[in-house]
This record gives C-alpha cells, structure tokens and sequence, in this order.
C-alpha cells in the first residue's frame, strides 16, 4: 500500500464547517461512535470498526460525495516501514472482473490454485468468492443491504493471533462501487491501522463545485478532477498528542 486516502467532511465528524484540529477525526471512529449511529457498511457492522481509505483523492470524492461549501480534510495513510501488509482481496466479481485488475489478478490467482486441490473443496470455494464479490460490488439505497459484506468483513478481521500468520489480516481490498469499481478501497482493521500504519500527510480545501458524475480519469493520486476547490491548506506538523499544526 503506497498511498492511501481518508477523506472527512469536517461538518459531519465535529457538527461544524471548521478546520480540524486533532487526527482522531481522520482515524477510523470510535466504537462508541459506531454503536451509536448503529448502521451496517461495507466492511463493519454496528458492533465493530475499521479505517475506510481510497487509492487516490478523486475516488474518495466519487465515495463520499461533499457538497459544495463544505470544508474537507484528507489524510494520506502509508505503512510505516516498507513491508508487506496482510490482505484480504476481493475476488470473482462478476460486475468487477471486467474492469478492475485487482479483482482479476485475485480471481487468477484463485482458479491457479484450485488447479492443485480438490476439486469438490474448489467448487465450494468457488461459490463462496462469488458471493463475497457479489456483495462487495453491489450498488447499496440502505445500510441493511451491507449486511452479508458486514457480517464476512467481521468475520475475515476478527482474528489477530492465528498460529498461520497469513489469517491475520489487516485488511480487505475491494473496489470502489462509488466511482464504478476501476480503483480500489480499503477496509483497515485498528489494530493494523496503530501497528503498521502512519499519517503522512494532511490536505485541507473547500468544496466549490461538485463534478461527481464526470468520468473519473486515473492521474496522480492527489490530482482533483471531479470538483473545484479552494483555500486548500497542507498541515505543517502533526504532534505527539495528534493535535494538527497548521
């Protein structure tokens, strides 16, 4: 994982369009937070919490949607030292396989593993990856349609000390369904996100048109596209405490 944005609008994590002042509001939320609004998402039910990320800020604004006039932060998170991170990828979409190369590379490597198994145990497998895929690619009008993707997501990030430390995931990838799954999203457990990840950047700006129906056109990840913006601000220096220099 080389780049990896969290984008907030300020407003809807601290109730006022005011500039954020600690990196708790770019971190995943609190479980508290979570029981409380008590709505299933992609990757979390109510009972449990994970750190949402985009490949690139376009994606996220294509996720999130601002409205105009909103104040906006973005974190750029990156492992901490240059190693490997343990993921969980979605596979054998049948929306997604035909544009997004994760989800290729993945379903891949899968059919050239099951070449050497049994096939009876593969065909089980089978239908379970597409099932996942299904429901991490579906197009969502209410958080109850999040269920079966919450429910696995719960299931693949609950375990943190498997003898096979290949099962220790600390994170699912899986397409953007908000800008038609061509990037890809992260779901970060929070323990991976204290032990492997860092906040290597802060971007602040205002929205003041929204262009989220224009095709998105992969670029450099902080390259926006898809709104005009203004009074962008880049944070000077995160303290030990979080507390945001600007």
């Amino acid at each position: 994982v080389y780049d990896s944005y969290r984008l907030v609008v300020n407003e809807w994590v601290t109730k006022k369009n005011q500039r954020l002042n600690n990196i708790k509001y770019l971190k995943y939320p609190s479980l508290d937070i979570v029981k409380e609004i008590n709505k299933y998402n992609r990757a979390n039910t109510p009972l449990t919490n994970v750190l949402y990320s985009a490949e690139n800020i376009d994606s996220a604004l294509k996720e999130i949607k601002p409205p105009k006039d909103k104040i906006v932060t973005v974190g750029l998170w990156k492992t901490k030292t240059e190693k490997e991170i343990i993921s969980y990828p979605i596979s054998h979409s049948e929306r997604a396989i035909l544009i997004n190369e994760g989800v290729q590379k993945a379903t891949a490597a899968f059919e050239k593993y099951s070449e050497e198994n049994s096939q009876l145990f593969v065909e089980w497998s089978r239908h379970y990856f597409k099932l996942l895929g299904r429901e991490f690619t579906k197009p969502i009008s209410h958080h109850y349609e999040y269920f079966i993707s919450a429910l696995f997501s719960e299931r693949i990030l609950e375990v943190r000390n498997d003898p096979n430390p290949s099962f220790n995931y600390d994170c699912i990838i899986y397409p953007s369904v908000g800008n038609d799954l061509e990037t890809d999203n992260l779901a970060i457990h929070p323990d991976s996100v204290e032990k492997e990840f860092g906040l290597f950047q802060i971007i602040e700006f205002e929205i003041e048109e929204t262009y989220y129906a224009r095709k998105y056109v992969r670029n450099h990840p902080e390259l926006i596209t898809l709104a005009k913006i203004k009074n962008k601000h880049y944070a000077k220096k995160i303290l030990s405490n979080g507390d945001i220099v600007w």
